[in-house]
């Protein structure tokens, strides 16, 4: 199985989940041969909280502004300007 994510375990750890989606859970990680991803932990909290169809959707949009908000905290408070961790490795721009 694939590493597990962190994001994935963390959410799930708080959340409690009914027998019927344990089994959920259980299910797609044996099927996809991978522990839950962010996505799937995400669907299981929005099912087990009833938040209808777009619930997952809605978390994830919401917790966008506040993770910016987190940032621009972190800058404010710091001083220092929100850097980026990841580096471009593709074809140059403009290239064909």
């Amino acid at each position: 199985m694939a590493p597990n994510d962190p994001r994935a375990e963390a959410l799930l750890a708080a959340t409690d989940l009914s027998a019927e989606l344990r089994a959920v859970r259980t299910e797609g990680e044996r099927t996809a041969e991978r522990k839950a991803d962010f996505g799937l932990a995400l669907a299981l909290v929005a099912r087990s909280l009833d938040l209808g169809p777009t619930g997952a959707g809605d978390l994830l949009m919401l917790s966008r502004p506040i993770g910016l908000i987190a940032h621009a905290l972190d800058q404010a408070i710091d001083g220092s300007p929100i850097r980026a961790r990841l580096r471009y490795v593709g074809p140059e721009p403009g290239a064909h």
